[in-house]
């Protein structure tokens, strides 16, 4: 909540005439919301700078007692939501108040979603699908990723029902060409449809860096998929103005390596 005290540390009361109030000695008062807008007056701060100057008046805002200059931004904010400080120590925020952290939040895209999509057409057995509406297999026309991000969630339908299969969602390091550096493996047993969701999971394969490319490829486990969709959601860990670039001519590797990450349900 927004609160405003004023800190009387003299031994004599202050007289504020602009807001109408007297601060008795040694003591504080808090101003009421209500008279925000008059403490933020021009005619108010004109009164209350001398005194927050010269250390007369201490401005606390319900928790900790202000440097002289906060003290004074502080009562210049009519706003409630601009009176409320926030703490950008360790978000990666640059507002130190709520108003513009909210306006901040709205032109960053970190801790958004986004997801891929990879498909087939027909019975799908040990095939590479398609990365969304393109015709071409994700070993040889990949996703990529825009920013640095973390998987969160796979979902995997299909036209057959009980089908057994692994989703293997293989990555490749940006600036390692096609060589596989570890796979995600989803297990799916005996269903037409199946969700895995992992947002809490503190797994660094999980995390992908702009320029990492991802294909996914269906392995047959007993029962064929048919019209096969998988769906890899993704949060936004950070954005940066950077651009990535690589080239190399083969498709991405069917040699698995490094870490296997597996799921089942």
């Amino acid at each position: 909540m927004s609160i405003k005290i004023l800190k009387n540390t003299t031994l004599s009361i202050i007289e504020l005439n602009v807001l109408g109030l007297q601060i008795p000695a040694s003591s504080q008062i808090t101003i009421q919301t209500q008279d925000y807008s008059i403490l933020a007056s021009s005619d108010s701060i004109t009164e209350l700078t001398t005194y927050i100057n010269s250390g007369h008046i201490v401005v606390n805002d319900g928790t900790d007692d202000l440097s002289i200059s906060e003290g004074l931004a502080y009562i210049k904010l009519a706003e409630i939501a601009k009176s409320i400080r926030f703490d950008n120590t360790t978000n990666g925020f640059t507002s130190s108040e709520v108003q513009s952290a909210i306006e901040e939040s709205k032109t960053s895209v970190v801790g958004s979603m986004f997801h891929m999509v990879f498909e087939n057409n027909g019975t799908s057995t040990n095939i590479w699908l398609n990365y969304g509406a393109n015709p071409a297999s994700s070993n040889s026309v990949f996703a990529v990723m825009p920013f640095d991000c973390k998987l969160v969630a796979c979902s995997f339908t299909n036209a057959a029902s009980s089908v057994d299969l692994n989703i293997q969602v293989n990555i490749a390091n940006q600036g390692s060409g096609n060589t596989i550096d570890r796979t995600i493996v989803f297990q799916v047993r005996n269903d037409r449809v199946a969700t895995f969701s992992f947002p809490n999971s503190s797994n660094s394969n999980l995390l992908l860096n702009q320029g990492d490319k991802i294909g996914v490829y269906i392995r047959d486990q007993g029962d064929n998929a048919n019209d096969p969709v998988v769906t890899l959601y993704f949060k936004v860990l950070g954005e940066t103005d950077q651009n990535t670039q690589e080239n190399f001519s083969a498709n991405l590797s069917t040699t698995l390596a490094g870490t296997t990450l597996t799921f089942s349900q």
